[in-house]
């Protein structure tokens, strides 16, 4: 859910200090930014479901940690940004700049697709998260049918791909080693209603 403002260039300070007076959360990429608009009832309601479930793997792993979406990952190569629907740690937090509220080392990244992101989600975007070297697992989470797809690093150019799209599959996040029931990923999700396109403009 990102829109593009118009702004002549922003270092990272300037960026830092807008998204500290202001109400909204912002993305940044390269001296741009988007504005985080808010999401459907279906989004916010896949985004509900994800997070319980792997704050709930995590609780039983002592070095795993999960984190919903207001927290900034920085993908560092790009100055780049970004505010993932979820993400989860292994280990202690690396913070960008003795910041708190910046991460380097995500092992799992989630995005919960909208059709105006879709396609950079699966693309650009990812290709600039995979050069993140803790990153090893990407899970894409459709909102207009029950699909998600799980994307995991063997080494630096091969990733394993899987799609589950039966309720009764089990979603295997070999990172974390457990599985997550699809049909608990899409709990209370109405899918057969039309899904509306949420983000206008995103910059790839």
């Amino acid at each position: 859910m990102e829109q593009s403002l118009k702004y002549t260039y922003l270092s990272k300070e300037e960026y830092f200090e807008l998204e500290e007076n202001a109400l909204e959360k912002y993305e940044y990429y390269d001296g741009e930014i988007w504005a985080m608009s808010g999401g459907s009832f279906r989004h916010s309601r896949l985004c509900s479901n994800i997070n319980y479930e792997l704050n709930g793997k995590a609780r039983n792993r002592k070095d795993y940690v999960s984190l919903e979406s207001n927290l900034k990952i920085s993908i560092q190569k790009y100055s780049h940004y970004v505010y993932p629907d979820a993400s989860v740690l292994c280990g202690k937090p690396i913070f960008e700049e003795n910041r708190t509220d910046i991460i380097l080392n995500p092992l799992l990244i989630v995005e919960v697709l909208s059709p105006s992101t879709e396609n950079y989600d699966r693309t650009k975007k990812f290709d600039k998260y995979r050069s993140l070297p803790s990153f090893k697992e990407y899970v894409l989470i459709a909102q207009d049918l029950m699909r998600v797809e799980v994307f995991f690093r063997q080494d630096e150019s091969h990733w394993f791909y899987t799609v589950y799209t039966q309720a009764s599959d089990l979603v295997m996040l070999r990172s974390l080693d457990c599985d997550i029931l699809l049909a608990d990923i899409y709990d209370k999700v109405e899918l057969e209603e039309k899904l509306e396109d949420e983000t206008p403009n995103v910059k790839s």
